[in-house]
């Protein structure tokens, strides 16, 4: 219950109802606001029974350490990916969380979350693409996700897509101002109408890209 109660931070008492079948926290300062178990999201769930599966293990492996066996029991746990269906605000915290529910433990983890990744001090972190002795709860989200994780952009994919297609446009629309072949300006607007095909969603867009070409070429 102590280990469950260090990383819920909405539940510092837990129990089982046996009339509903569900295990339920609340918590204990202010309203009692119960919350089953089963309604809790997937994320929640997961770290319940996770944080539970290890503490009952250190119960089961050192009987003799009673009340104390989360607190005392050494050992090593291989977890992947920590940030698992883990809400961004949780993520900021969920490596303090269990280290302070089994300090005496050792945990070597997997993530692709900026967020676990700030929350990091440079002896913490192994960036297995790029070794770095790095502290990364110094950097920015942007810095982390641009820099340590190599994507290319904060955009959306579709977003720099788009910005993509209209440089193009306007590269074509340029070439073509001086085309005089009937044929060859056909051949243009075929090919400039089906770039705009996947995003006729976005009028804005379509109609600005259009305008340009009805002022530069005509048609």
């Amino acid at each position: 219950k102590k280990a469950i109660a260090n990383c819920v931070k909405e539940w510092d008492e837990i129990y089982f109802d046996f009339e509903e079948d569900d295990l339920k926290g609340y918590n204990t300062t202010g309203i009692k606001n119960e919350l089953a178990f089963s309604l809790l999201s997937d994320g929640v769930r997961n770290m319940i029974g996770m944080v539970a599966d290890i503490a009952y293990r250190c119960v089961v492996l050192n009987p003799h350490l009673s009340i104390e066996a989360t607190e005392k029991t050494r050992g090593v746990v291989l977890i992947d990916e920590l940030d698992l269906h883990l809400h961004p605000k949780w993520q900021r915290h969920v490596v303090s969380d269990l280290k302070r529910a089994f300090p005496k433990l050792q945990f070597i983890a997997t993530t692709h979350s900026p967020f676990i990744v700030q929350s990091l001090k440079s002896d913490e972190l192994i960036n297995l693409d790029k070794p770095t002795d790095e502290s990364y709860y110094q950097q920015s989200l942007e810095e982390i996700v641009l820099e340590t994780m190599g994507v290319n952009s904060l955009n959306s994919e579709r977003y720099t897509k788009m910005l993509e297609v209209a440089k193009n446009y306007y590269a074509i629309i340029e070439n073509g101002k001086n085309i005089t072949n009937k044929s060859e300006a056909v051949e243009i607007k075929q090919r400039l109408d089906k770039m705009l095909e996947p995003y006729y969603d976005n009028p804005a867009y379509v109609a600005v890209l259009q305008m340009e070409r009805l002022t530069k070429l005509g048609m």
